[in-house]
């Protein structure tokens, strides 16, 4: 799967980001994102903020992570050394593991070693042949040159749920579908507000059928029940008799779907 296809979750804050230790307040995750560069007023200031994540000690229980309150399909990272020009600090190689509640990890594809850099500043690119789908993943340094320190992206695809409304709903202006003097059609339209609305852009498919009538007997019977004006919030659904049918009551239900 391309990364150019996939969505940059650290980049656009999309996944947050955090991180076993840090060697200072200004040397966070946050300060993790790729091509990131503190600007020259602030080197050599401490409380300034570091070009990368840099982790307080160089050993192998430290970790970077990146996690969403949904779950993704994570389809690679990107990874760079920190920035400044007083150092030459980057990770050479490190092993992911990943968690679908944030509780029980997993090695990635059973412990891999991915290579990572030979300098502080070229963006080495480790595309996923298995994507994997998880809230988490963690990169754990195994290797580096100097300190633990690095930027990083972190690529994932969207996985679409499926987003289901339901209802039945009766006519309520039962003196005009009853009136078929003189023979013509009669329609009554009912406004359905989606209880569980759907994102903004996004229309769901609607299908409605009939649930249940009572007619006279005496005329044969026609009677339909037709959807329209759908938005992601609601639609219009119309129940509809013509010619000299008398429709006394009638019922209808709705499903609406999309995926989100």
């Amino acid at each position: 799967m391309s990364l150019a296809t996939s969505i940059k979750g650290i980049s656009l804050g999309s996944l947050q980001s955090t991180a076993s230790t840090e060697w200072a307040p200004g040397f966070t995750s946050h300060f993790a994102r790729l091509n990131y560069e503190r600007h020259p007023s602030m080197n050599g200031s401490v409380t300034g903020g570091s070009s990368a994540w840099c982790a307080k000690t160089n050993d192998a229980a430290q970790w970077i992570s990146a996690s969403s309150e949904n779950l993704k399909t994570f389809t690679g990272i990107q990874i760079q050394g920190r920035a400044d020009t007083d150092c030459n600090q980057f990770v050479t190689s490190y092993t992911l593991e990943y968690s679908v509640d944030g509780i029980k990890f997993v090695p990635f594809n059973n412990g891999q070693v991915f290579t990572a850099n030979t300098d502080r500043n070229t963006i080495v690119s480790n595309i996923f042949a298995t994507p994997v789908v998880a809230r988490t993943l963690i990169l754990k340094p195994k290797t580096w040159n100097e300190h633990i320190s690095l930027r990083w992206e972190v690529f994932y695809q969207p996985i679409k749920q499926s987003l289901v409304n339901s209802g039945t709903l009766a006519a309520t202006n039962l003196s005009l579908l009853t009136s078929n003097s003189p023979p013509r059609d009669r329609t009554e339209t009912v406004q359905v507000v989606f209880k569980n609305p759907y994102p903004t852009g996004v229309i769901p498919q609607v299908v409605a059928q009939i649930k249940r009538f009572d007619i006279n007997q005496s005329f044969n019977a026609r009677y339909k029940v037709d959807v329209s004006n759908v938005t992601n919030t609601g639609f219009a659904l119309t129940f509809m008799t013509w010619f000299d049918t008398i429709l006394y009551s009638a019922e209808a239900t709705y499903v609406a779907h999309a995926e989100v």
